[in-house]
């Protein structure tokens, strides 16, 4: 059975329910990836494991709250595209280097943003 640190767990970052995993690297120095957005964390000292311990129940909390209140749904909802909109307008010019599918970072914030508005 494998220790309780190595159970799925929400994703910090997309708040996609059990697909975040703590791996350990070829080193042994652990981090977390989420198989659904790929984000990675890297936790370089033994001190970044108090965040773990502290930060995941309170993420399930929230993904919970997300999931049972429309209200405070919409609200976070909102907080987020203004999050990505602020994002957008700091970045620099788009640089030459693609992402997968031939678009930048930009490139897809800009869709997504778009793909809101319809909405």
């Amino acid at each position: 059975m494998l220790p309780t640190i190595f159970h799925p767990r929400t994703c910090w970052w997309c708040l996609t329910l059990a697909m975040m995993a703590v791996r350990l690297d070829r080193n042994g120095k652990p981090f977390l990836v989420c198989s659904v957005c790929g984000a990675r964390g890297f936790m370089r000292t033994p001190a970044s494991l108090n965040g773990l311990a502290v930060v995941a129940p309170v993420v399930e909390q929230i993904r919970e709250q997300l999931t049972n209140d429309p209200r405070y749904a919409e609200q976070q909802r909102l907080v987020i595209a203004s999050l990505k909109r602020e994002f957008l307008a700091a970045m620099a010019p788009t640089p030459e280097q693609s992402a997968p599918q031939g678009m930048t970072f930009r490139d897809q914030l800009e869709l997504e943003q778009k793909k809101g508005t319809k909405k």
